[in-house]
């Protein structure tokens, strides 16, 4: 997941429009690593992010409503894809092995998603 937060903020920051380039450079990703959760968190700590819109926009639109999830949804095919692999991988370990879930959780690679 590392990876494709990553290449999310990547894209998200090539769609932000620059002024003097803080709030666009501030965008950053926090890894969720409780046991049976598998996500991200995207943040920007720039105190004026959710009043940023484009210009000329005359409904003021705070840009982050609109480009995050556009983002968000031109990875989630690749992203679910490849979800599906690293299950697919851990089930058939799993019956091949003979292990447990507990076994899964203290291998050092349990919950990374390549992109």
């Amino acid at each position: 997941m590392d990876e494709f937060a990553g290449l999310i903020v990547d894209d998200i920051q090539e769609a932000w429009p620059v002024d003097t380039g803080l709030s666009r450079l501030a965008f950053d990703w926090v890894l969720l690593s409780q046991v049976g959760t598998v996500g991200f968190d995207i943040i920007n700590d720039v105190d004026y992010v959710e009043f940023i819109h484009r210009a000329g926009d005359a409904t003021r639109t705070p840009l982050w409503t609109t480009v995050i999830p556009a983002v968000i949804q031109g990875w989630a095919p690749r992203m679910l894809a490849a979800l599906r692999r690293a299950i697919d991988r851990t089930e058939a370990g799993l019956r091949r092995t003979g292990s447990d879930f507990i076994d899964i959780l203290q291998d050092p690679n349990f919950g990374r998603v390549a992109a």
